[in-house]
């Protein structure tokens, strides 16, 4: 039996489903992820002990032509070749038929935002039956009617309903917009007419209509799905459609990771440290593997070095960075108390912290949650879950929430005190702190 992952080639839609995949491996089955991933990727996932399938196409219907067209001097007019000769289709296709006739999988698990792959699926299914499940490695995006978006930071209360709702209508009427912006830009091939096409042309029944009443990318109606969270991270009151389930898998505690030799060398060095003085602070901040994306660097470079500013006056703290390659070298010089890395081994590192500073990715909230870790949710993109993360930290007495633009000097001393003394860990159910800025 083969379960083949197919998954959005980021390490945090990775790194959700190496649980689910080792427990299957345990039950029996050759797990597999196709990927069109950077080597670096690749090499992560086989040090969990999985196969790769390489993928020479990319996901169909999410504007991903767009970004790969980028860097081209013709870049419009590629992707509007792209599109209307449906090359994007057919390599997908093209792909999804070799995997069927060579790896003969039995269960497919399939990243909730590469969805519209199952269009492209579909047709194959009827000579290579299979059991296809959507991996939602976020919480629940759907509309339930009382449950605010989740890259919104409201906290759901009885008194802010009306707010809720006008959430989602601002939110459906930015997206209609964008449609609209798309389909005139190139001239009815937009990526919601592609899919719709696609969908007709591969003569999907009605049963697995595409479902718009959500954030972020289509859904399929009627295809399981299991969400890659437990349930009691989401708001009491969430309702569930009845082809959703969580899965309560996430996080790995177990994942595989690189110790490098100075990352080792520091941590024994500030275990000794604590050992010898237990007012020793250990303070850790990473935003993501892709921040710079979210926001501009220059503000993530005002924000670390705010934060630099406010370690180097607590002489009991020792801050721990992960910056990318991108800012390592951008940043001013480190205080003594301070340590900077391109990444770190974020499931080793964790258990040592007083104080995680995170942008709010489910995978990082959910591992500092599992460990007990005060957090700091600093969310850079408003498009995306950030904001419903936090807001969850927040409401259940995990943490708090922050701008990364305005945290900075005393606030985020006294936000970081709060956090090492332990009162934060009050719920908060009657505020939602606002943060105006967008991505």
């Amino acid at each position: 039996m083969t379960a083949l992952f197919v998954t959005e080639s980021a390490i945090g839609h990775l790194n959700a489903t190496f649980r689910l995949a080792r427990q299957l491996q345990q039950d029996g089955y050759y797990v597999v992820y196709a990927q069109n991933a950077l080597p670096e990727l690749a090499q992560h996932i086989v040090k969990q002990g999985f196969a790769i399938y390489p993928l020479q196409s990319f996901p169909f219907g999410l504007g991903m032509d767009e970004v790969q067209n980028r860097s081209r001097s013709e870049s419009y007019l590629e992707t509007l070749l792209d599109r209307l000769s449906g090359r994007d289709l057919k390599a997908r296709t093209a792909d999804w038929q070799q995997i069927m006739t060579t790896l003969k999988p039995s269960l497919i698990l399939l990243d909730a935002f590469l969805s519209t792959d199952y269009v492209v699926l579909y047709p194959f299914l009827a000579t290579h039956p299979a059991k296809v499940v959507l991996i939602q490695t976020r919480l629940s995006t759907y509309d339930d009617g009382q449950m605010p978006p989740l890259n919104s930071q409201l906290i759901p209360r009885q008194d802010n309903l009306r707010e809720i709702r006008k959430v989602w209508k601002q939110y459906y009427m930015g997206r209609g917009l964008l449609r609209a912006e798309q389909a005139v830009k190139y001239m009815g091939h937009g990526p919601h007419q592609q899919v719709h096409r696609a969908f007709k042309q591969n003569a999907l029944p009605d049963i697995y209509r595409l479902r718009y009443d959500k954030v972020f990318h289509a859904g399929i109606d009627n295809l399981p799905e299991w969400i890659m969270a437990p349930r009691e991270f989401d708001f009491p009151n969430r309702q569930l459609l009845p082809h959703q389930q969580y899965l309560g898998t996430m996080p790995d505690l177990d994942r595989t990771e690189d110790l490098p030799p100075a990352y080792e060398r520091l941590l024994q060095y500030l275990m000794l440290e604590q050992q010898a003085n237990p007012a020793i602070k250990l303070l850790y901040v990473s935003l993501g593997t892709v921040a710079n994306i979210h926001l501009k660097p220059c503000v993530l470079i005002q924000f670390f070095a705010g934060l630099l500013e406010v370690v180097a006056a607590q002489p009991n703290w020792r801050l721990v960075m992960a910056v990318g390659g991108d800012l390592k070298n951008q940043l001013p010089p480190l205080p003594g108390n301070a340590f900077l890395f391109e990444r770190v081994p974020q499931l080793h590192l964790l258990p040592q912290c007083n104080v995680f500073i995170t942008h709010g990715g489910l995978n990082s909230v959910l591992e500092a949650r599992a460990l007990n870790v005060p957090m700091l949710v600093l969310p850079l993109n408003l498009r995306w879950d950030q904001p419903g993360n936090a807001a969850r930290v927040v409401a259940m007495g995990q943490g708090r929430l922050g701008d990364v633009r305005s945290l900075l000097g005393t606030k985020l001393t006294d936000t970081i005190k709060t956090l090492l003394s332990g009162d934060y860990r009050k719920k908060d159910e009657h505020s939602s702190p606002t943060i105006s800025y967008q991505s």
